[in-house]
């Protein structure tokens, strides 16, 4: 099935929706099923309570509290139109894996389901994506590794890929796998910031 885009770690604003609206073929992917639930629903568009790793397995995971039972939908448009005074409880959520967590609010610990990216393309039946969005607080490599092998060996086709360099990434890994992209793959790589103050990678597949 070809999707205009697949987000992975949604969170619950700033989504591909704003892009490709509401009516638009998409998943979003998110472990944390209330921030699931704050996003405007859409006939079209899957919303996938999983995480995304390295196996399928039951797991946990460090969390923000979010404590505002107000919380709604916000486009990164109307993030920053808002005073640096304004909560949304922003904070990272890191799969356990042995490593120290960081993590920049007030944390819990949830259970999930956590898949691969394989997992994820088998059950939603994922042939082509126009844009693949990726922001896991530091696991991007992990998925971006699955995704190389998926379009190497032509069981996917993706137009755009999105995932973000931050202080937490682990650049070392992330360069390897990139390069591979751009080596061996045909495609090209750009960078602009994104409203947190951080990096956004693109890597962008060249037309023939």
């Amino acid at each position: 099935m070809n999707y205009e885009f697949v987000d992975i770690g949604t969170s619950y604003f700033a989504t591909s929706i704003d892009k490709f609206g509401l009516n638009s073929i998409g998943i979003l992917v998110e472990p944390i099923k209330k921030y699931l639930d704050i996003i405007p629903n859409s006939k079209t568009i899957i919303k996938a309570n999983y995480a995304i790793s390295d196996s399928n397995r039951k797991g946990s995971m460090s969390v923000p509290i979010c404590e505002n039972k107000n919380l709604k939908y916000l486009t990164e448009e109307e993030i920053l139109k808002i005073s640096n005074t304004y909560d949304i409880s922003l904070g990272g959520s890191s799969i356990l894996n042995g490593t120290e967590v960081i993590i920049n609010v007030p944390s819990e610990i949830i259970e999930c389901d956590i898949i691969t990216f394989y997992e994820l393309c088998k059950i939603y039946e994922i042939k082509k994506i126009n844009q693949l969005k990726i922001d896991t607080e530091g696991h991007d490599h992990i998925i971006l590794q699955q995704v190389y092998k998926m379009v190497k060996n032509k069981k996917l086709d993706i137009d755009t890929i999105i995932f973000e360099l931050s202080l937490i990434s682990n650049e070392e890994e992330l360069i390897k796998v990139t390069d591979k992209f751009l080596k061996e793959l045909n495609y090209s790589i750009s960078g602009e910031p994104n409203f947190w103050g951080q990096s956004d990678i693109i890597l962008s597949k060249i037309k023939i």
